[in-house]
C-alpha cells in the first residue's frame, strides 16, 4: 500500500495501519497511543509518519528502520513540527537523524512519582466551574508553551471540570482564579496534568490533591516537569517525589 506524502485517510483504515505497524520492532519509534482523528499519514516502504496539527504547529510520530528515508521525510516538514522522544535509555540513535534533518533540542521533561505522599488536607477546596474555561485557557497559555506542553483544549477542560478534577485558588471577592491544579485519578494511580499560581504559592492546591488521592486510595502520583522549572522540581523533591527514570526529549525544526 502506498500513500502520497501526508494524506488524510479514513480513521478505521489509519487505525488498522497503526495497529499493524505497532506489532513490529523499529529502531526509530516515538509512537504512543494518540487520538487518530484529524491525523495526516505518510506511508512508504519501511516508514510510517503521522502528523497531528494544532494550529501553527504539529506533533510528529514515526516508526521506521530506515535512517536515510527518515531524514528525507523530516527535511520536508515545516517549521514547528515537534518530535517527542520518551526514553529510559537516552537518545543516541536519534542524534544523527536530527542533526542531518535540521532539528534542534527544544526541551527536556522528566517524569516524577510520589509513592509515599503526605496526607494533605481538605481546607478551602474549591473546584473549577464551567464558567472558568475561558480564563483557564488564557492562564495555561500564559504559564506554559503549547510547543512543549500538551495543553488541554476546551473539550478536555470541560471533561475535567465535570469530573471534579481541577482544584483552584479563587479570590472569593472577585471570583478570579489565582491558581489551578488539574489531576486525573484512574484506579490507584493519579497523574498531575498542570499546576500554576500567579502568586507563586500554589502549595495549598497540591495538599488538596494529596488529600483527595488519599480518600480514593491512590498509591502513586505521577507528573512531568520541564528541566528548566527548577523551583517546581525543588518543591516536589522536598515533599518526597523522585524521578522514575522516564525522560521526554523534545526537538523542533
Amino acid at each position: 500500500m502506498k500513500l502520497k506524502m501526508f494524506n488524510s485517510i479514513e480513521i478505521q483504515q489509519l487505525t488498522n495501519i497503526v495497529d499493524e505497524r505497532c506489532s513490529f520492532k523499529y529502531t526509530w519509534n516515538n509512537y504512543f497511543g494518540i487520538d487518530l482523528n484529524d491525523v495526516e499519514c505518510y506511508l512508504q516502504n519501511d516508514i510510517l509518519v503521522l502528523k497531528k496539527s494544532f494550529g501553527d504547529y504539529s506533533r510528529i510520530y514515526l516508526m521506521t528502520n530506515s535512517e536515510t528515508e527518515l531524514i528525507d521525510v523530516l527535511k520536508t516538514l515545516p517549521k514547528n513540527s515537534i518530535i517527542n522522544i520518551p526514553s529510559r535509555k537516552g537518545i543516541d540513535t536519534w542524534k544523527t537523524v536530527f542533526e542531518r534533518s535540521g532539528y534542534s533540542p527544544l526541551a527536556v521533561y522528566r517524569r516524577y512519582v510520589y509513592t509515599n505522599y503526605k496526607k494533605g488536607n481538605n481546607r478551602n477546596i474549591h473546584y473549577a466551574q464551567l464558567s472558568d474555561i475561558e480564563y483557564l485557557l488564557r492562564d495555561l497559555n500564559h504559564f506554559f508553551s503549547p510547543l512543549t506542553g500538551h495543553l488541554p483544549n476546551e473539550i478536555q477542560l470541560t471533561k475535567f471540570i465535570k469530573n471534579g478534577s481541577i482544584v483552584v485558588d479563587r479570590d472569593l471577592q472577585t471570583g478570579e482564579i489565582n491558581g489551578a491544579l488539574c489531576f486525573d485519578i484512574s484506579g490507584k494511580r493519579c497523574e498531575l496534568l498542570f499546576w500554576f499560581h500567579y502568586g507563586g504559592n500554589g502549595l495549598a492546591l497540591l495538599y488538596n490533591v494529596f488529600y483527595l488521592c488519599h480518600e480514593k486510595g491512590v498509591k502513586n502520583i505521577l507528573f512531568w516537569v520541564n528541566d528548566d522549572n527548577v523551583s517546581t522540581i525543588g518543591i516536589h523533591k522536598m515533599l518526597g517525589a523522585k524521578e522514575d527514570g522516564l525522560v521526554d526529549y523534545l526537538f523542533n525544526k
